[in-house]
């Protein structure tokens, strides 16, 4: 196997895992860091989602900030989340929204000119989220700026997470990578890592999370090594056309005379008695946890047939197959304000880190949650590496 050194491994060059490693080259020049990619083109749910944008919450006044704070607790159960992440997320979105648009990002706008704000999934009241555009074409801006301050790449997907025992503790030293068919493993010693990995959401047949790859599995990884993971039951769906995984509407049952077909081919009606959920189901894309107006995403969740699809008819368009795909998942390893996960050099990021939201997630939070954790990953990351 060969072996290669570095200062700090971030591993996952999404928008957490750059976010990370411009962060960590940035407070302290001298370091070496290294970012491993499976890809060295636009990969996964930062680039290479199926609409090419991202939504992001950012809160610009007191108000905002106590709202975005509120509404994040008020739709966490079943799940868990830890407010004061909740509250960090809030305080610094505005600092981590300039330095989006220092680095090159595109922002919708209005035919004046002026940034568009909308009201994010869960967030029925106030329009507190930015989208970027093009995000496809935003990674080759960030991939300059990272050459530009000396980041080094890697190619490679992690296979291993490398723990030492130490006096008193275990320590997190090393990852170990392996790259294309047939090549070798390469074992990466460091004296810290963070990971950015992402999610489960790739791992699903239907998924809009871009050609990402599941390469380490988290959740047994951190159950083997002690480290907690949180609401992993919580991966977030939406629902969208067979063909090409282009946006479809729950809300479409709410039509007279849509109707669908059970997995025996029957066709069923839409209950009359779930037609006051459809106002409260106006408020978010995705299917929500633990919300009264799950009953009616359940009534297609249950006619889905062995391929993962369901035949609705609408007067309008007839007979057509929807899905239900992954999006995003909302849960990862706990960690604390500084996205240390609680072993000593091992620090996460990005969809993969979890607390700063509950079972349901505001529309625009998980980017928020990567550059603001990712920030403070790979700064403490350093840190870590001058005590």
């Amino acid at each position: 196997m060969e072996k290669r050194r570095t200062d700090i491994i971030v591993v996952g060059a999404g928008l957490a895992g750059i976010r990370a490693a411009l962060a960590a080259k940035m407070t302290d020049s001298t370091a070496r860091i290294t970012l491993v990619s499976p890809s060295s083109t636009p990969h996964g749910s930062s680039f290479l989602n199926v609409h090419n944008r991202l939504g992001i919450q950012v809160c610009l006044n007191k108000d905002e900030i106590e709202s975005f704070v509120r509404e994040a607790v008020a739709i966490a159960p079943p799940g868990k989340i830890d407010s004061a992440l909740a509250q960090i997320l809030a305080e610094e979105s505005g600092e981590a929204f300039h330095n989006l648009k220092r680095w090159g990002a595109k922002v919708l706008t209005d035919l004046n000119g002026d940034p568009v704000r909308v009201k994010g999934c869960f967030s029925p009241v106030q329009p507190r989220a930015f989208i970027l555009m093009d995000m496809y074409d935003f990674y080759f801006k960030l991939r300059k700026e990272l050459e530009n301050q000396g980041v080094e790449f890697m190619p490679g997907q992690v296979s291993d997470i490398l723990i030492a025992d130490g006096p008193g503790s275990a320590k997190a030293v090393g990852a170990v990578l392996k790259g294309e068919l047939g090549q070798k493993e390469i074992r990466v010693n460091s004296k810290a890592i963070v990971l950015a990995i992402g999610g489960s959401a790739s791992a699903y047949k239907a998924s809009l999370s871009g050609a990402g790859t599941v390469s380490l599995l988290l959740h047994d990884w951190c159950k083997r090594n002690k480290l907690e993971y949180i609401n992993s039951k919580y991966t977030q769906f939406v629902w969208c056309k067979a063909h090409d995984y282009s946006d479809w509407t729950i809300l479409n049952l709410a039509c007279e005379g849509a109707c669908f077909r059970d997995p025996q081919g029957r066709i069923k009606k839409v209950p009359k008695g779930i037609t006051p959920l459809f106002e409260m189901r106006k408020t978010h894309a995705p299917v929500a946890y633990g919300f009264d107006d799950r009953a009616i995403d359940s009534l297609l969740i249950n006619a889905l047939n062995r391929e993962g699809w369901v035949e609705v008819f609408l007067p309008g368009t007839g007979w057509e197959k929807v899905v239900l795909a992954a999006q995003v998942s909302n849960g990862g390893i706990r960690i604390d304000q500084n996205g240390f996960t609680g072993l000593k050099g091992l620090f996460a990021c990005g969809e993969c880190a979890g607390g700063m939201h509950g079972a349901n997630r505001l529309g625009g939070a998980m980017v928020l949650a990567g550059q603001v954790f990712g920030k403070r990953a790979g700064v403490a990351a350093v840190m870590s590496i001058r005590s």
